[in-house]
């Protein structure tokens, strides 16, 4: 059991910490869902994927040995099968139920730092460090689009369905707006000074969120892109941002160490999650995964833990 912490604001929050996972040998960088609820999914640097559960006092079931380091991980819809993104530039495709690769699906020439489902129209979006977009279809994983947009990295992809548009986390430090349908490109504007590294769009307000290598969280407007709050967030890079599964707030995780929790109304800061106060990570936190089934808050990194927190108001 770890420390907690109220913040001091009109809002009170409260954060503990529930639980330590220890069995990765190297850096975590992916975080998903599981088949069971009460379980999830984890990888990175060791190129394991493994499946914990929450409640469980055994070791988690490594179930993947992949030949590379996984930097992303996406359960289908149906929740048959784990897509896995991988440093070789490869989407490997897991059968749950058998509990094997099915496919082995490269397009990408570099890390594949994310993988998105858009249900409706059944398809697979990939990003790279190649500066590559890609759009798989999900019934027989055939390439449907492939493009380069960036000559740096594309970190992150965020789709807003009613939109219509995808919204890319490019390493020239812009945004790269794209139509969901055709993924022609409508817009670019610059974001961040550095790296854009992640993009969210808010669950229910006209936000498109986006963190950055200069540890800054920005907030445009979705209809528009105009900024409408910059904020300085962290002393490092911004890794990841996630929300609440009841949408009442959201968390960002950095390289400084650091996890901090801020009202998804106004964006205002709520409490700071770190090593000294929290029993936080001690290195760099390099992903988020808010559990829907449990409202948890899990967070992995570069010290090869993955810490589980409760979130709550006090």
């Amino acid at each position: 059991m770890g420390g907690s912490l109220k913040s001091n604001l009109k809002v009170l929050i409260q954060a503990e910490r529930v639980r330590v996972f220890s069995g990765h040998d190297a850096p975590v960088y992916a975080l998903e869902e599981s088949v069971q609820s009460g379980h999830f999914f984890s990888a990175g640097g060791d190129k394991l994927v493994a499946d914990w559960g929450l409640l469980s006092e055994t070791e988690a079931r490594g179930f993947v040995n992949a030949r590379y380091t996984i930097y992303s991980l996406k359960l289908s819809p149906d929740k048959r099968q784990l897509l896995i993104g991988d440093s070789n530039g490869s989407m490997l495709v897991v059968d749950l139920q058998q509990g094997k690769q099915t496919r082995n699906l490269r397009v990408h020439t570099k890390s594949v730092f994310s993988i998105m489902i858009d249900e409706n129209a059944n398809r697979i979006f990939t990003t790279g460090a190649d500066g590559f977009f890609a759009v798989w279809n999900f019934d027989d994983f055939s390439l449907v689009f492939s493009q380069k947009y960036c000559d740096e990295k594309i970190r992150s992809a965020t789709l807003h369905k009613d939109l219509g548009e995808i919204a890319l986390a490019c390493g020239d430090g812009q945004i790269r707006i794209l139509d969901a349908e055709t993924f022609v490109l409508k817009n670019t504007f610059s974001a961040h000074e550095m790296s854009v590294n992640t993009v969210c769009y808010h669950p229910f307000k006209p936000w498109l969120i986006s963190g950055g290598r200069d540890a800054m969280i920005r907030i445009w407007n979705a209809n528009d892109k105009k900024l409408l709050h910059s904020i300085p967030a962290h002393n490092y890079a911004v890794y990841s941002i996630v929300f609440s599964p009841d949408c009442k707030f959201f968390a960002s995780a950095s390289r400084d160490k650091t996890i901090k929790i801020w009202d998804s109304e106004q964006a205002d800061f709520l409490i700071r999650i770190d090593l000294e106060k929290c029993g936080g990570h001690i290195h760099s936190v390099n992903t988020l995964l808010w559990l829907k089934s449990d409202n948890l808050l899990l967070s992995a990194g570069d010290d090869r833990k993955i810490m589980a927190w409760k979130i709550m108001q006090s």
